[in-house]
């Protein structure tokens, strides 16, 4: 009888979930919701001191309040439902304490670096669903653990897209979260529900915290940046065509090699000794104050700039971590209107990103306060720019982007 109880119970919550998948304005105000769950630890976490239990708790109990208003009040006074809330809490405060949590937390409130803090919540994410599996019905436990995961590919959407607008690559960050909310609404949606209107109405319902959420942790982000720095110079590795033939073959054009006699085919010619094949090129070494990446060559850090990242270097006095000195690169080129990223989502065919208004505005808020020079040629033998030449730097071209 108890277990006829169990599956009652779990078809009936069981329904009331797949009947919130099967509505658009449903998806995205769960999504919403929860996304709004997640982002309320943030104040806790982005101290000087963060208060990692107390920011895991509170996302918890919001997520726990949202999951609870998904399920019919019959379903709530049975005794699943306050094992997976009790197990939630649980997990939460063990998890605050584990080393991998702390060093990421540490690794954002000390560096910045948003891909610790999205890699910390997705894994909070994800103990949720393996306790949703674990408490609940066997179909409830998988549909509450499905919408987890949606939160879950949102989150990731955002860990990309906010790696790519902090490398000025505002098209990649645009194309980012369009997957990441594509793959939340197909995730929780019946196939035969998708079409342009729903994809339109949940983008809708959702843009609004997920781009509060991006402006939040960017905001925090822009709070460590040091303005002593600049852009790596690069140049191009001097390259030539491979021109090498084995015994019993002749060179005769561009990298091809003839045999000199008989019927075997053509092959390609090899690289000269000390070169480097790299497609269908031959690629010389950088000087001393280059360093190879990739076909070309990237200004090494020196001197007064002395702190490595893969595209800027920054002051020694500055204190400048490395984490930081990467997110600041390339923002000076990217489009700072809206209407200028509504044109590159347009052109990529991010038709739906386009109407993401607050995403949007952090994308722009972003990349607003940055100019920075290239490094100087003799990096090795240059001083640092003054605290106040770059303050004053930094306001101009603040000022100019609001005139």
């Amino acid at each position: 009888e108890e277990m006829g109880e169990g599956l009652r119970l779990d078809a009936l919550a069981t329904q009331h979930l797949q009947a919130t998948f099967r509505s658009p304005r449903g998806v995205g105000m769960v999504i919403s919701n929860g996304l709004s769950a997640i982002r309320s630890c943030l104040t806790s976490l982005t101290k000087d001191n963060p208060d990692i239990q107390s920011g895991f708790t509170t996302m918890g109990s919001q997520l726990i309040t949202v999951i609870s208003d998904m399920l019919p009040t019959e379903y709530l006074n049975g005794v699943n439902f306050g094992k997976f809330a009790a197990s939630v809490q649980a997990q939460l405060r063990s998890l605050s304490q584990e080393n991998d949590i702390l060093d990421g937390i540490r690794n954002y409130t000390s560096l910045g670096n948003t891909d610790n803090l999205m890699q910390v919540l997705s894994t909070s994410l994800e103990r949720m669903m393996a306790i949703a599996t674990e408490e609940f019905g066997q179909n409830t436990g998988f549909n509450v653990a499905k919408y987890i995961s949606s939160l879950n590919d949102m989150l990731e959407g955002t860990s990309d897209s906010l790696a790519f607008v902090k490398d000025g690559d505002q098209k990649g960050g645009l194309g980012s979260v369009w997957k990441g909310v594509k793959a939340a609404i197909e995730g929780l949606m019946p196939s035969d529900q998708l079409s342009n209107e729903t994809y339109t109405e949940v983008v809708a319902g959702t843009q609004d915290v997920l781009g509060t959420f991006m402006d939040d942790v960017l905001t925090f982000v822009r709070a460590f940046m040091d303005s002593e720095v600049c852009w790596k110079r690069s140049e191009a590795r001097p390259k030539v065509r491979p021109t090498v033939c084995p015994s019993g073959y002749t060179f005769v054009s561009e990298q091809w090699c003839m045999p000199t006699s008989g019927t075997s085919k053509a092959i390609r010619a090899s690289c000269p000794e000390g070169l480097k094949a790299q497609g269908s090129w031959c690629l010389q070494s950088c000087t001393a104050e280059y360093k190879t990446f990739l076909r070309i060559c990237k200004q090494r850090c020196a001197g007064a700039y002395s702190i490595e990242s893969p595209l800027m270097c920054g002051s020694a006095q500055g204190a400048i971590a490395v984490a930081i000195v990467e997110i600041l690169a390339k923002t000076a080129i990217a489009a700072v209107t809206q209407v200028g990223l509504v044109n590159i989502a347009l052109s990529a065919g991010y038709v739906f990103v386009s109407s993401m208004t607050t995403v949007l505005n952090a994308f722009v808020n972003f990349a607003k306060p940055f100019g920075f020079p290239h490094c100087p040629a003799d990096l090795a033998n240059t001083e640092a720019m003054s605290l106040e030449d770059a303050l004053a730097r930094v306001r101009e071209r603040a000022s100019a982007t609001t005139t």
